[in-house]
């Protein structure tokens, strides 16, 4: 029963050092130790777990119906996931090894509870599988940012705008105002996502009388391997879940309860967003749609679809990806800066 309290200290100059690696000076954590509310919660939750959806119309077209089901499983998952996480850090002796080692709340996340089961080792094994699966997340948010920019102003390589927005992420990152950041990105991700949402939605409705509804419908073959990949493009909607766990740990004010329907409401909403714009897909696209769904518009006579309609669609798609890149950002910085302190005091 006293394993953890064990493993906190087996001296006062390692604790101390301890302490100081983790004492929450970082640029990161210091603002949002201070804790954030359940409405600036609610819009963080929103812009984590509702999905850009970039390759949903393309799961759709091609599982048809089946990608229903899998959409609504992995929600549940990624619900089962938070709940699970959630116990662990209320958790009293998980909450005793954060209070000794001096760890504030913000940093209570996934390499926290690794510590906490496997010592250094498994800090550094959990930091390990954050840095890989943000650092992936992080390039293909920067591609597609890119690619969207370059279409609404081709002048510029897709390079040189994912050195832009990468910098500006960074810096807005760095400043000592995270939490205020943070509310003000959730809500201009809820402008994207429902921008997006109208501009796709708006295409299946200019195309009328055509439609592709009901062709798209039956799982394509082959089917295994469409099935298979549906569950895996849902699940990936959900990949953002760990993210979260920062956020959890800073909210004040507000009960269990409340932040359990905020998460349900949040995944709900994600649901939902899938359904709309798979069924936009599979009303739009003649066969299976493009992997970055954007680019199954590009057959459309100016006549049949406006261009503006699609530049707008290009617009509201880059402001989303835009917001979503310090919540991958976050979790990278927070899972490394504790690394780097212990590092650098020598533990």
């Amino acid at each position: 029963m006293e394993a953890p309290s064990a493993k906190v200290s087996d001296d006062t100059d390692e604790s101390a050092s301890a302490m100081a690696a983790n004492n929450g000076t970082g640029a990161v954590c210091e603002r949002m130790d201070r804790g954030i509310s359940l409405r600036a919660f609610s819009v963080t939750c929103c812009n984590t777990l509702i999905s850009e959806g970039f390759s949903i119309p393309f799961m759709f077209t091609t599982a048809g119906w089946a990608s229903f089901i899998t959409q609504a499983l992995a929600a549940y998952f990624a619900f089962i996931c938070i709940q699970m996480l959630r116990t662990a850090l209320n958790n009293e002796k998980v909450k005793q090894f954060g209070d000794e080692k001096g760890v504030p709340c913000f940093e209570r996340e996934l390499t926290f509870l690794g510590e906490f089961c496997g010592g250094n080792f498994g800090r550094g094994a959990i930091t390990l599988l954050i840095l890989f699966e943000y650092f992936t997340g992080l390039i293909t948010d920067l591609g597609a940012i890119g690619i969207c920019a370059a279409l609404i102003a081709p002048a510029v390589s897709a390079d040189v705008w994912i050195i832009i927005f990468s910098a500006i992420s960074l810096i807005m990152i760095l400043v000592p105002w995270l939490r205020e950041i943070s509310a003000v990105m959730g809500v201009l991700a809820v402008v994207g996502i429902l921008g997006s949402m109208a501009a796709w939605v708006g295409s299946a409705f200019v195309i009328l009388p055509d439609s592709h509804l009901v062709e798209n419908l039956p799982p394509r073959e082959p089917l295994v391997l469409n099935l298979v990949t549906a569950f895996s493009l849902s699940i990936w909607t959900s990949s953002d879940v760990p993210t979260l766990l920062p956020y959890l740990s800073a909210i004040r004010g507000s009960t269990d309860r409340r932040i359990t329907l905020t998460i349900i409401i949040c995944l709900t909403l994600s649901v939902v967003y899938g359904y709309i714009i798979g069924l936009a897909g599979m009303q739009i696209c003649d066969g299976v749609c493009k992997d970055f769904y954007p680019a199954s518009l590009a057959g459309f006579p100016p006549a049949a679809l406006p261009p503006w309609s699609v530049y707008c669609m290009y617009a509201f798609i880059l402001l989303r990806m835009f917001v979503l890149l310090p919540i991958l950002t976050v979790p990278l910085m927070v899972a490394c800066e504790t690394v780097v302190g212990r590092l650098l005091v020598g533990k």
